[in-house]
């Protein structure tokens, strides 16, 4: 026969599918595996007891069973063999004196067929299936993390609804009942109270371990506590640590092995890495796309160089970029971070990060003149060609119509004692920008009716000829920016 523990409850007991519940209305039950065992007491030793299951109605003789007395009342094991898979209401009368006594009512369900499978489909979404005895057909389908509910898995069984609640490994959190968050989406300190709980989805875990953001561990983290398919723990302890670290990591164990974290933030703090200040040259602006961590007040201005501010933005949104139009060419620009107190504070500024810039409008090249720095040339060595690079020091190039984006109309000159030497033998030439500015120079292709110029190794610049049979064409040329000159 079956031992069980005189300690055991009265209940339904088996192997489950931990984790896994059917509901119905506020009715939430487990699911089992297979056959399981009913466990019930009663002080009517004396009496006979009826099981009902689904309204149909069985003598405990039906079932194979054993039964502990202690202390005048008898506790019963009855094996369920018989019953496969579905959704079962049970209840237990004891028969005495004519009257029918209530002693046991639950509800459970056995699902014998069950199979769960997901995949990530990208850092928004899972692809997940489900094959069930207690659904007509299998689910396949696409979950977003950001319209997740854990009770979207609804089915009928005998003409009536239920929910079935499956423990996806999505790692997922929420607070106070809120919407669920990926774990990485940081917790924003402003959003905890003193009563707040969290939820982590999934019932994994069973322990969490708090680090401060210098690496110390904290051992006064609170108990998780298992509510269906997710675990819950008082968050409201985050708190006491607000003042004393920038952060808090949220360490997720399982049997003491770490799994998953989330990262409670107490300030706003910029990620200089992520965060991007550039020049578009299809919106003509500054494109500011800010990455930061918590929710504070983030803000930016943009100050010239004789420091004046010209631009202050209103309040970030995390990777959102802002655009900042009408500013000028070849002007030395610093974008400053800073986050300002909410509301009527009369709180300084707090500076979080400079970003300098200077960006050079395609339609501002005209009219200026550029130092040519260096140039690229291919050059036959024993049968074969190597790109080589020569410098100069004396040539510059002018550009003096804009063709179209990076195509352009131009001079060349060579720079003496005695002025500017135009190379009238090759003027007019082509001129193409062919990269952005990289290491303070953009590279240049410059040619005449399609040909490459010549390079003039004596001279170190361009031939004033294009009829020279030993000279070298040249491939590219890179200009100093910071050699700009108007004219």
């Amino acid at each position: 026969m079956f031992n069980f523990s005189e300690m055991i409850r009265p209940g339904v007991f088996g192997e489950k599918h931990e984790g896994y519940f059917v509901a119905q209305d506020d009715c939430k039950f487990e699911v089992f595996k297979d056959e399981v065992i009913l466990v019930f007491e009663s002080e009517f030793t004396d009496s006979g007891f009826e099981i009902q299951i689904n309204q149909r109605s069985y003598k405990i003789d039906a079932f194979e069973y054993s039964t502990v007395e202690r202390k005048g009342v008898n506790k019963y094991s009855l094996k369920l063999g018989c019953l496969g898979s579905g959704i079962y209401q049970l209840r237990v009368n004891a028969l005495h004196s004519g009257k029918r006594i209530s002693v046991l009512r639950t509800q459970f369900a056995i699902d014998k067929k069950l199979y769960v499978e997901q995949v990530k489909n990208n850092n928004d979404s899972y692809i997940v299936s489900v094959d069930s005895d207690l659904m007509p057909e299998p689910i396949f389908d696409k979950i977003s993390v950001q319209d997740f509910r854990e009770d979207w898995i609804k089915f009928n069984w005998n003409n009536q609804e239920y929910i079935y609640y499956v423990p996806f490994r999505f790692p997922l959190y929420r607070i106070d009942n809120g919407a669920w968050k990926p774990f990485s989406q940081e917790i924003w300190i402003g959003d905890i109270t003193q009563e707040s709980s969290i939820d982590l989805y999934g019932c994994k875990y069973d322990k969490i371990c708090l680090l401060t953001s210098t690496g110390q561990i904290i051992e006064e983290a609170p108990g998780l506590k298992t509510e269906g398919v997710f675990s819950r723990f008082s968050a409201g302890f985050l708190l006491s640590y607000k003042s004393h670290y920038d952060y808090v990591g949220i360490s997720l164990l399982a049997e003491d092995h770490y799994q998953d974290g989330i990262l409670c933030y107490n300030k706003c703090i910029l990620d200089e890495a992520k965060t991007t200040v550039i020049y578009s040259h299809e919106d003509k602006a500054i494109v500011v796309t800010p990455y930061f961590y918590g929710q504070g007040n983030i803000r930016f201005k943009v100050i010239d160089d004789v420091n004046n501010v010209i631009y202050t933005s209103f309040a970030l949104d995390k990777d959102v970029p802002e655009y900042v139009y009408d500013l000028s060419s070849f002007i030395n620009y610093k974008v400053i971070f800073f986050e300002k107190e909410r509301g009527l504070s009369l709180k300084k500024e707090r500076i979080l990060k400079e970003f300098p810039i200077v960006f050079y409008a395609r339609e501002d090249f005209i009219g200026k003149s550029f130092k040519i720095k260096e140039v690229y040339f291919d050059q036959l060595v024993r049968g074969e060609f190597l790109r080589k690079k020569h410098y100069f020091n004396t040539t510059y190039v002018y550009f003096k119509e804009m063709i179209s984006g990076n195509e352009y109309i131009g001079e060349v000159y060579v720079r003496t004692y005695n002025g500017a030497f135009m190379l009238d033998n090759i003027n007019l030439v082509d001129i193409e920008i062919c990269s952005d500015v990289i290491d303070g120079m953009i590279e240049l292709s410059i040619t005449k009716d399609g040909d490459g110029l010549l390079l003039d190794f004596e001279h170190h610049g361009i031939m004033n000829s294009m009829d020279d049979d030993k000279a070298v064409d040249i491939f590219s040329y890179n200009i100093d920016m910071k050699g700009v000159e108007s004219v």
